[in-house]
């Protein structure tokens, strides 16, 4: 059975909309199922506001040693994150938010990022990058997209190789990882990024399959959350088996 039928199979046997992205990253060659229509990314979005982050940082616009106070119009009082807990006033580098942004999913070091990038600036490079379906403020995006931005950073098309290594870096350490990472073998590497609201469930990251890196994204619509965590474990094992055996491992 192909790639594309098993994934079929897989989400008509759930409950819930998924749609998958997958890119061979050796090949370019991709696997879509329903990747391209419009749905609520979450956190997944915060992807664009940090690599427009290094964009600008590249251009010489910031840099991220500069640093900034919270203030009380910035914490964000409600889902993941740190900051919150800590004092207004309390003081951070760009790359303390960065970090924080991509290994916590912090919502209050997104917020600040945002505003310090501009979402006009996020939006703007959001188009030249091809993402179509992404609107950050909106909090939606596609599979398709999602997985395009992983295929960018992975070649080193959205910054330059030592703020893409670092990039890398965050996302392959990041708080959960229930879902891509729980499909492949704890040995291989998987840099991602997850986002969840009520009844959706996604995560996009690279497989570092050696021999034969991947990029599996996976966004979900009116699913029980606890359940769409299997499938999403299932998807990312199938696309993993596929792969492996295709690049000739056992």
């Amino acid at each position: 059975m192909g790639l594309s039928n098993a994934l079929t199979a897989l989400v008509r046997a759930a409950d819930g909309t998924y749609a998958v992205s997958v890119i061979d990253l050796a090949s370019n060659q991709r696997v879509d199922l329903d990747a391209t229509s419009s749905m609520d990314a979450a956190s997944v979005n915060k992807l664009e506001i940090l690599a427009a982050l290094y964009h600008q940082v590249e251009l010489g616009r910031l840099s991220l040693d500069q640093t900034v106070r919270t203030g009380a119009d910035d914490i964000q009082d409600y889902g993941t994150g740190v900051i919150r807990y800590q004092p207004v006033g309390t003081t951070y580098t760009l790359n303390d938010l960065a970090r924080l942004l991509v290994e916590q999913s912090d919502n209050t070091a997104s917020f600040m990022l945002a505003q310090i990038v501009g979402l006009p600036t996020v939006d703007a490079l959001v188009q030249q990058w091809g993402l179509p379906q992404t609107r950050v403020g909106e909090l939606t995006s596609s599979a398709h997209d999602a997985a395009t931005l992983m295929a960018l950073l992975y070649h080193g098309r959205l910054a330059n190789p030592a703020h893409t290594k670092q990039m890398v870096e965050y996302l392959s350490h990041t708080a959960w990882n229930d879902r891509i990472p729980a499909g492949v073998p704890a040995s291989v590497t998987v840099a991602h990024k997850i986002g969840n609201q009520v009844n959706v469930v996604n995560d996009v990251g690279i497989v570092y399959l050696p021999g034969r890196p991947y990029v599996l994204s996976i966004f979900s619509a009116d699913v029980n959350e606890d359940q769409a965590v299997g499938v999403e474990q299932a998807i990312s094992r199938t696309v993993y088996d596929f792969e492996r055996e295709a690049n000739g491992n056992t």
